[in-house]
C-alpha cells in the first residue's frame, strides 16, 4: 500500500509534468520559464497561483459568449461608421498616434459636436452626478470598478434608489473584486429598491463563468437618459479612499453630444456580456444633442 507521503510525491511530479504542456502552450518563453520555475519549486503553491492569475484567457464559455455577443452588437457599432458627425482630426504628427489609438481601440470613430466639462474635485463630481440622476426620466446606466460603502457611495446609492422609485430604469454594473464589499453590503438594499445590479467578471473556483482575479473591469462610466455621460478616473468612493492622510485627485469628464452614444455602447457591451440582455435601441439611443 502506497503511503501518504509517497502519494503526495507522485502527485507533485504529475503536476510538474503536466505543467510542461499546459504552461508552455501559446506563451512567451520568458513567462513560461518563470511559471515553470515556480511550479517545479512549489508545485501546489505554483499551480494555485497559475489558476488564479496565470491563465491569459477567459474561460472558453465566456470567450464563446463574447464572440456571439460581438456579432449581435456589431450592428450598433456599424452605425457610427455612417454617423454624420464622424471626423478624423488633423492635429499634426505629434498627435497622430493618439488619434489612431482612439479610432481603433473601441472600433468606433471620433465624433464632433460635443461639450466637455472637466472636474477634478470628488465632491463636485458626485454633486453633479447625483443631480443628473435626480433629473433622470428614462434610465441611469453605471459601470464602476470601485463603488465603496462610504459617504460618497451612500449619496449615489440613495439617488439611484430614489430614481428607481420614480420608475427610472437604473442599471448598475460593478467589478466583482473592486466593489466586493459593497455588492455584499448594500447590494441587496439596491435590488429591493428596484435597481438592477450585477457583479462584473465574478471570480471563484466553483463558478462556471469565473474570471481571473487579476483581470478586472476598471471602467468608470455613467450615462443618464442617453444624453449625459461621465467617464474618467473617478470611482464612487471618498476622495481619501479610506486613508486619513490622503486626498486623491481624480479627473472626470461630463459629456454632452454624440459621443454619449458611443459611451452608451461601451456600457451596453459589458452589460449584455454579463447579463445576456439586449436592451431596446430606441430607449437607450435618443437623438443626440449638439451642444459643442
Amino acid at each position: 500500500m502506497i503511503s501518504f507521503s509517497s502519494s503526495l510525491y507522485i502527485a507533485e511530479w504529475i503536476v510538474r509534468v503536466l505543467s510542461l504542456f499546459v504552461v508552455v502552450h501559446k506563451r512567451r518563453p520568458t513567462a513560461a520559464l518563470a511559471w515553470l520555475a515556480v511550479i517545479f519549486f512549489q508545485p501546489w503553491v505554483g499551480i494555485l497561483l497559475y489558476l488564479l492569475i496565470g491563465r491569459h484567457r477567459l474561460p472558453w464559455r465566456r470567450t464563446r459568449q463574447y464572440t456571439q455577443l460581438a456579432k449581435r452588437l456589431e450592428y450598433l457599432k456599424s452605425q457610427f461608421d455612417r454617423h454624420p458627425h464622424a471626423i478624423h482630426p488633423e492635429l499634426g504628427p505629434q498627435c497622430k498616434a493618439a488619434i489612431t489609438l482612439a479610432e481603433r481601440l473601441g472600433s468606433m470613430p471620433i465624433l464632433d459636436g460635443n461639450s466637455v466639462t472637466l472636474m477634478s474635485n470628488t465632491n463636485e463630481v458626485i454633486h453633479q452626478l447625483t443631480a443628473d440622476i435626480d433629473d433622470a426620466k428614462e434610465h441611469v446606466h453605471m459601470l464602476f470598478y470601485i463603488f465603496r460603502n462610504d459617504g460618497t457611495g451612500h449619496r449615489v446609492a440613495n439617488a439611484l434608489k430614489q430614481a428607481a422609485g420614480r420608475g427610472v430604469k437604473c442599471r448598475l454594473l460593478l467589478d466583482a473584486v473592486g466593489s466586493w464589499s459593497t455588492l455584499r453590503s448594500i447590494g441587496h438594499d439596491l435590488k429591493r429598491a428596484g435597481v438592477e445590479i450585477y457583479d462584473d467578471l465574478p471570480v471563484g473556483f466553483l463558478r462556471r463563468r469565473a474570471a481571473r482575479i487579476d483581470l478586472r473591469n476598471h471602467r468608470k462610466i455613467a450615462v443618464i437618459d442617453g444624453i449625459t455621460g461621465y467617464t474618467g478616473s473617478q470611482n464612487i468612493v471618498n476622495d481619501n479612499y479610506g486613508h486619513k492622510d490622503l486626498v486623491w485627485c481624480d479627473l472626470t469628464a461630463r459629456l454632452k453630444g454624440p459621443v454619449v452614444q458611443e459611451l452608451q455602447t461601451v456600457f451596453l457591451e459589458d452589460w449584455n456580456f454579463r447579463t445576456n440582455q439586449l436592451l431596446d435601441e430606441q430607449d437607450v439611443f435618443p437623438a443626440p444633442e449638439l451642444p459643442g
